[in-house]
């Protein structure tokens, strides 16, 4: 159980964003399979401060109708963030899954405008997700 572990989120931001139609896609009929490349960064930026950087890619490694990447950005304040195990696991994982919905809305967004079907992320365990990353 969690104790005087706060967090708060200070800001968050798109710090890179590249979209574009993939040329030699082929329409199917079936389904398309997106498998978006993620990960994670998380950078210390003084002792109550740490910033998380998530990075999604989606190449051109198939018959993809877009490819491109989003970088996405959020700082967050938690007291003395590496000195209790509560804290640590609120930098190292909660803030992960505050950032994935802003991530997962903006790759929606931004396929909308490629006038495509809107590409929606599932959703994920960000704690699995990101388990092998810091």
């Amino acid at each position: 159980m969690m104790k005087n572990a706060m967090l708060e989120l200070q800001y968050f931001n798109v710090t890179e964003i590249s979209f574009g139609l993939n040329k030699s896609y082929k329409s199917v009929q079936e389904p398309i399979e997106i498998n978006p490349l993620v990960s994670r960064k998380i950078v210390k930026l003084d002792s109550d401060t740490a910033a998380v950087i998530i990075k999604l890619e989606i190449k051109n490694d198939s018959n993809k109708p877009f490819l491109g990447h989003i970088v996405l950005q959020g700082t967050f304040k938690c007291h003395d963030w590496e000195k209790t195990e509560d804290s640590r696991f609120l930098v190292n994982e909660t803030t992960s899954a505050i950032l994935f919905p802003y991530l997962r809305q903006t790759l929606t967004q931004i396929t909308s405008i490629l006038n495509v079907t809107p590409y929606v992320l599932p959703i994920v365990n960000t704690i699995e997700l990101f388990k092998n990353s810091k």
